[in-house]
């Protein structure tokens, strides 16, 4: 019976390999997550203008997180922005173990995530209760 020799694992290379494709994964996830919450606020414009002019009362007349959206979606913009990109770059500079890339991922995504749904919320309501009010 023949057997065959198997070379010794290098556990320190395949770290390396896992860290490196967390890397990469964590990047595509991040960078996914932070274009979904900054469209839902680069949104935030035409729905002001549909609000404007289907809201009797205009904006004065919408729900108080409908307003401060509103008045601050650049503000929100920016914070995706630094979220997902300041994550991408910690996670490619200064992040040395697998823990630490898993950890600023799931961060910088649920800060994203948490930003991209109250915008996403708060643009949706009234636009709900237009449609309640336009079909009768």
């Amino acid at each position: 019976m023949e057997t065959e020799n198997f070379a010794p694992l290098d556990l320190e290379n395949e770290y390396y390999k896992t860290l490196r494709a967390s890397r990469i994964a964590a990047t595509v996830v991040l960078l996914l997550t932070g274009g979904w919450a900054g469209m839902q606020c680069a949104g935030v414009p035409q729905f002001i203008e549909i609000f404007e002019n289907m809201v009797t009362g205009g904006l004065r007349e919408l729900p108080s997180l409908t307003r401060l959206v509103s008045a601050h979606y650049m503000e929100a913009l920016g914070l995706v922005c630094v979220a997902a990109l300041g994550a991408v770059f910690y996670i490619w500079l200064a992040a040395r173990s697998l823990s630490r890339v898993i950890l600023v991922t799931v961060v910088g995504v649920v800060l994203c995530l948490l930003v991209g749904f109250i915008v996403q919320m708060a643009m949706e309501r009234p636009l709900q209760t237009i449609i309640t009010n336009f079909n009768g």
